[in-house]
Parts: C-alpha cells; sequence; structure tokens
C-alpha cells in the first residue's frame, strides 16, 4: 500500500484530525505501511503536506504537524448550505 492511501486510511478511520507521528505509527502497526527508510515519520509528514500544498491534495493542515482529510471540509459545507 502506498504511504497517501494509509494515511487516508488511519485518518477515515478515526475521523478526526491526528498529528502525523501518531498517523505513522497507526499505519506501521496495522502493517498498511512498510518504511523503507529509518524515519517513517519523516515521509509521513512529506507525504501529508504535499498533499495540504496542492490544489487537488487530499489532506488539510489544522496546525502544527496537525492533518486531516480534505473531504472533511467539503462534506461540513455540504451540510451548512444545506440547512
Amino acid at each position: 500500500m502506498k504511504h497517501r492511501e494509509a494515511i487516508i486510511r488511519v485518518l477515515a478511520k478515526h475521523r478526526a484530525p491526528l498529528h502525523y507521528k501518531i498517523i505513522a505509527h497507526r499505519a506501521l502497526n496495522r502493517r498498511w505501511l512498510r518504511s523503507y527508510s529509518m524515519n517513517a515519520d519523516a515521509v509521513v509528514c512529506a507525504v501529508l503536506s504535499e498533499g495540504s500544498r496542492c490544489v487537488g491534495g487530499n489532506f488539510f493542515r489544522v496546525g502544527r504537524g496537525v492533518y486531516g482529510l480534505r473531504i472533511w471540509i467539503r462534506q461540513k459545507l455540504r451540510r451548512l448550505v444545506r440547512g
């Protein structure tokens, strides 16, 4: 499984924004991620920051090191518009 897919699964399962170190830890424990680098946290952080900067990215930054799924924002906006 790719890093981006594993991160999405962790966040979707938790249903709330998480710190990138917690995301990396949960993905490694569930064996959704196999880290070939020495520092899996850094790889997860890089994927999250890249995904939050892109226009069509999957993530948004909540705070320092804390990220969530961008689809949550869209769903919340839809609920607000529908009333």
